[in-house]
């Protein structure tokens, strides 16, 4: 039996980018420390934990991908694999293996293009010039940099700033309304400290926004969460909440999620065959099924409602959407009884401002607006 080299081996990317295996030699001697294949710097992936990646560890690397090659190809399945629900991570490795290609090439492009004459290379511009390798390391640093910058992890404590950073209200008076309680809330927890102006208008967009797209009142949506997080602080402590089984800004228990997640037709279909606590999230679905359209979307990205639980604590902009949707179901149980669903949500001595404008009642709940 003829023994395959791992040069027999294509890394094929679905945009078909093809490059060696043997690109991932370059890992060796380089710090362990912030690279996405640190594992196998771990005992478990046959590695030493000296923070420096060896010959033994790169190899059983290769190993990994080449145990779901096909035909001597290692597919962007195959490095999937090796981070599991972690797409981001399988994303970085891509152009994390495409920058050593290059890296390969810059620094002995006749041998890499004999060794790579069927291989296509997704190639940034610099390297379309004539001098292309005339680019200095400090060049190519910094475009390594730009790559990695464009496919960093989403930083779900501040990623809401970015995300309604254009948001134009919908009714101005309203926003102006929660503005003003947000910024003279946000002292009242920080030993009255001024509030930044940027940080409360990135409250208030994101506040407004969620409101607006939910159609509840942004004023109740700004009260919950400022009672929630004791008075909008995005932090650890409070989204992931320790022991609590309350969970992210909003606070909101993974029952309440089971209740989004669930079918309503079960506790009818099923009956008996359902324990008490299926029968009962089941039923409760109904409070929840004016936003069937876009639960059905965070399935798609959340699969169970454990995943959106653990995910709502990691995400400001999320535990808020989850949050407005928890007090819509609170708003169906109560008929549309606004003070009732805010007492129930935030405890039953709890009560709006005395200035607030937001109304006592609203009866039919309105509807998810897709657009």
């Amino acid at each position: 039996m003829t023994e395959i080299s791992n040069t027999d081996y294509k890394i094929v990317f679905s945009d078909g980018t093809k490059i060696d295996i043997d690109v991932l030699d370059q890992l060796e001697n380089k710090e362990v420390k912030g690279s996405i294949w640190a594992q196998y710097n771990s005992l478990q992936k046959g590695g030493n934990n000296n923070n420096v990646f060896d010959k033994q560890e790169i190899e059983a690397l290769k190993q990994d991908l080449i145990k779901n090659a096909k035909n001597g190809q290692i597919t962007q399945e195959s490095i999937n694999s090796i981070f599991g629900k972690n797409a981001i991570n399988a994303q970085t490795a891509k152009f994390d293996l495409q920058g050593m290609a290059l890296m390969e090439k810059f620094h002995n492009p006749v041998a890499f293009e004999e060794k790579n004459d069927a291989t296509k290379v997704e190639r940034p511009e610099i390297f379309e010039d004539k001098f292309a390798f005339q680019v200095t390391q400090e060049k190519l640093d910094k475009l390594f940099a730009k790559l990695k910058a464009k496919n960093k992890p989403r930083d779900g404590k501040t990623a809401y700033i970015e995300e309604f950073k254009d948001y134009k209200p919908s009714n101005q008076q309203k926003y102006d309304k929660v503005y003003s309680y947000i910024e003279r809330e946000i002292p009242k927890a920080e030993s009255g400290k001024k509030a930044d102006p940027a940080r409360v208008k990135s409250i208030a967009n994101m506040v407004c926004a969620l409101s607006d797209r939910y159609g509840v009142d942004a004023e109740i949506t700004a009260a919950i969460l400022r009672k929630e997080t004791g008075g909008y602080q995005f932090t650890d402590k409070v989204m992931v909440h320790g022991e609590s089984k309350y969970k992210g800004v909003m606070q909101v228990d993974l029952t309440t999620i089971e209740c989004m997640y669930a079918n309503y037709n079960d506790w009818k279909t099923k009956g008996k065959q359902l324990t008490a606590h299926e029968y009962a999230v089941s039923y409760d679905h109904k409070h929840f099924a004016s936003d069937d359209a876009r639960i059905a979307e965070l399935k798609k990205l959340y699969p169970t409602p454990e995943d959106l639980h653990l995910a709502i604590q990691k995400d400001v902009s999320l535990g808020v959407e989850v949050g407005i949707m928890a007090y819509k179901g609170k708003l169906s149980k109560h008929k549309g009884n606004t003070r009732k669903a805010l007492a129930e949500y935030c405890g039953s001595q709890y009560r709006l401002p005395s200035d607030s404008t937001a109304v006592s009642r609203i009866w039919p709940l309105p509807q998810y607006n897709k657009a």
